[in-house]
C-alpha cells in the first residue's frame, strides 16, 4: 500500500522529529517510525470499520420504521440491504478483522454520534433510497463506494480520522485507494486484508535503512554536502532542506537499485511540499552538485537504469 515517497516522507518525518527534540534518541526514532508504518495499516482498517458501522446504522433504521404504529408504503418496503449484503457481512463476520478492532480499540475511538449523522445525510439522498427500493439494479459494490464517497465529503469524517492517527492527510489518498481497491474485492479473507500491510521491501529495505543511515551518518554525509552549498553555513540552512540532502545523498551512495535521477526528482518534489518556497530550485541544484562529486569519485554503483 505504502509507496517510496511515502515511505520518504515517514522518514523526513521522523528526522525533522528528532531535531526538535533533544531528549529523542535514535532507538526512539526508529522505534516511532515502526510504530508510525503499523498505523498507516490500522487507518486503512478503521476506514474499513467505520463503512461497516455506517452501514450498520441500516439494522436500526430498519428496527425503527417497523416499530412504528403507522407504516407508510416505504416503512414496509425498507430493506436493510446496507449492511444485510454478502459484503459488509464478510467484514463482520471475519475473524482477523474483528481481533484488529478489538486491538486497536476502533469501537471506542469511533465516534458514534458521526457514524449516526452520516447515515442519516445518506439514507436522505436519491442513489441510497434507488438503491433501496429499486431491486437489485444498483450493486452493492457500488453502492459501498458511494457511501465511502459520502464519508470522505463529510468533514467530521476527516476529524475523526485525524484524531486517530495524526498522520491521515499525509497518508490520505494511499488509504482512500486501499479502501476503494478492498470495496471492489469483497467479500473479504482474512489474507485479502493482511494483502495490504506495507511491503517490507519498501519500510524495511528502503526506509528502515534510510532512516537508520541518517541517523548514524549524518557527519560524513554533511561532508560530502559541506563544500557543495556555496555561500552556506551548515547550520543556517533551514532543517527540512539539510535534511532532504542528507537522504538525498544517502540514496545516492546505497541504494544501487533506485536511479539518481529519480533520487533528485523525488527531493525535489518533497521540498516543494515540505519545505520553503525557494527550496525546490536549491535542492535541485545541491543534489545535482553532488552527484556530479561524487560521479567523478567513482561512488555511484547503480544496477539498472530505472526504480
Amino acid at each position: 500500500m505504502l509507496s517510496r515517497r511515502s515511505v520518504r516522507i515517514k522518514v523526513i518525518q521522523h528526522l525533522y522529529m528528532m531535531d526538535r527534540d533533544c531528549d529523542l534518541s535514535k532507538e526512539d526514532c526508529i522505534k516511532s517510525y515502526n510504530h508510525a508504518i503499523e498505523q498507516v495499516f490500522n487507518l486503512y482498517l478503521y476506514n474499513l470499520y467505520i463503512l461497516m458501522r455506517v452501514a450498520e446504522m441500516s439494522i436500526e433504521d430498519k428496527k425503527k420504521r417497523d416499530g412504528k404504529y403507522i407504516k407508510k408504503e416505504e416503512d414496509q418496503a425498507f430493506r436493510a440491504r446496507l449492511y444485510n449484503n454478502p459484503l459488509i457481512l464478510s467484514l463482520a463476520k471475519n475473524a482477523f478483522f474483528q481481533e484488529k478492532i478489538k486491538e486497536n480499540f476502533f469501537e471506542e475511538k469511533a465516534n458514534e454520534d458521526i457514524i449516526k449523522r452520516i447515515y442519516k445525510s445518506f439514507a436522505l439522498s436519491p442513489f441510497y433510497k434507488d438503491y433501496v427500493y429499486s431491486g437489485d439494479k444498483i450493486s452493492d459494490i457500488d453502492a459501498l463506494l458511494e457511501l465511502y464517497r459520502y464519508c470522505r465529503k463529510d468533514e467530521y469524517f476527516g476529524e475523526m480520522m485525524e484524531d486517530y492517527a495524526y498522520h491521515w492527510l499525509d497518508d490520505k489518498s494511499l488509504i482512500i485507494g486501499a479502501v476503494k481497491k478492498a470495496i471492489k474485492e469483497l467479500p473479504v479473507q482474512s489474507e485479502d486484508l493482511k494483502k495490504q500491510y506495507p511491503e517490507k521491501d519498501k519500510v524495511n529495505d528502503f526506509g528502515l535503512v534510510l532512516l537508520k543511515d541518517a541517523l548514524e551518518r549524518q557527519e560524513e554525509v554533511n561532508t560530502i554536502i559541506k563544500p557543495v552549498v556555496e555561500n552556506w553555513e551548515m547550520d543556517r540552512l533551514a532543517i527540512m532542506d539539510l535534511i532532504l540532502l542528507r537522504l538525498g545523498t544517502i540514496e545516492f551512495l546505497g541504494f544501487e537499485s533506485i536511479h539518481t535521477h529519480v533520487t533528485i526528482v523525488e527531493y525535489v518534489e518533497l521540498a516543494k511540499l515540505y519545505s520553503t518556497e525557494r527550496s525546490k530550485k536549491f535542492v535541485n541544484g545541491v543534489l545535482d552538485k553532488v552527484l556530479n562529486v561524487l560521479e567523478e569519485k567513482g561512488e555511484i554503483t547503480k544496477v539498472m537504469k530505472n526504480a
